[in-house]
């Protein structure tokens, strides 16, 4: 019990060593004490006579707090190293743009939507089989999905992608993945190729066979199978650097290859000008697709040069070996 009542008067003895030592150092200051700390001082007399008066209630009371102080900060450390359960990390997943459908294979090769996943997201029954349930395409579009492994899905749709399409891909989890799979987004974005008309070649003919037919042939190439209608309502061809009333626009009729991924733009017969002319063409922005979709973005231009009448340029100059009638060899100087 001595050692209880130490402890609860240890406080007012260690002030009153600091009061002496303050005296020692700079003699005695007048100090009146303010209201809160003389009830403090009564406070703490009433404590030390309760404590008197029934010491083993109070000394239980210290032990027990002790034993909660030390319960407590040991039943934290137990909780936070407790083991976990080790939490499964979702899988992330990556979809590829479908590749330009191959036009000129017979039959026409439309490429498939590569979704692939981070980590083993399939149901095992249906590896390298076909899925049927857990998939949604917007816009609509009717397909084969299939999984050709755990984690590779692939698209094959029924017909040809819609041209420079936005689409979206939504997945429902329960269905369409493993039960104990956690994906990290059940969505996301894909885009088909737009339409694109490339400017191939434009150049001046003669027909060989009759030198009198001259003319200008503008060859243009198509992603997709163009929309005709699109494509000659924007050309526009232009016969320029012919003094008078010989330049201005000029007609023009089109051809194209059996799938019309190629266009050929043959000007009207062209007369021969005194001096060198050209032939100045436009493809107007706005051309489509024959399936529709977004048109192209730009105009081409471009230019054919015309000869004059009295113009002539070598283009290559070379020497060769030839046979004669005989077999025989003979130095030749080809034009």
């Amino acid at each position: 019990m001595d050692l209880l009542r130490f402890l609860v008067r240890l406080p007012l003895l260690l002030l009153r060593g600091v009061f002496w030592l303050l005296r020692s150092l700079i003699g005695d200051v007048s100090w009146s004490a303010p209201p809160w700390l003389r009830a403090t001082g009564r406070g703490a007399a009433r404590a030390g006579a309760a404590v008197r008066a029934r010491p083993l209630r109070f000394a239980a009371i210290v032990v027990l707090l002790a034993a909660a102080g030390i319960g407590g900060r040991y039943g934290y450390i137990a909780w936070r190293d407790r083991p976990r359960p080790i939490e499964e990390v979702p899988a992330t997943l990556t979809i590829a743009d479908p590749a330009l459908t191959d036009f000129a294979q017979t039959p026409i090769d439309t490429h498939p939507l590569h979704v692939s996943f981070s980590r083993s997201v399939a149901p095992l029954a249906l590896v390298g089989k076909t899925a049927t349930a857990g998939f949604e395409i917007t816009p609509a579009l009717a397909g084969r999905w299939y999984w050709s492994s755990d984690r590779e899905l692939l698209f094959t749709p029924d017909e040809d992608w819609l041209v420079g399409q936005t689409y979206t891909l939504r997945f429902d989890p329960k269905l369409a993945f493993a039960e104990h799979v956690k994906v990290a987004a059940d969505r996301g974005e894909f885009h088909t190729p737009p339409f694109a008309a490339t400017l191939v070649q434009g150049e001046f003919y003669q027909d060989p066979q009759d030198p009198a037919a001259k003319k200008a042939v503008i060859h243009f190439a198509f992603s997709h199978p163009v929309d005709t209608a699109t494509f000659e309502k924007r050309i526009a061809l232009k016969l320029e650097g012919v003094p008078g009333k010989g330049s201005g626009e000029r007609k023009f009729a089109v051809t194209y290859d059996e799938r019309k991924l190629n266009g050929y733009i043959h000007s009207e017969p062209l007369s021969i000008p005194k001096d060198d002319a050209r032939l100045a063409y436009a493809l107007g922005a706005g051309v489509r697709a024959a399936r529709g979709g977004p048109g192209t973005a730009k105009a081409i231009e471009g230019a054919v040069a015309v000869p004059g009448l009295y113009s002539l340029s070598i283009g290559d100059v070379s020497a060769t070996l030839v046979d004669n009638a005989k077999f025989e060899p003979e130095q030749v100087l080809v034009l």
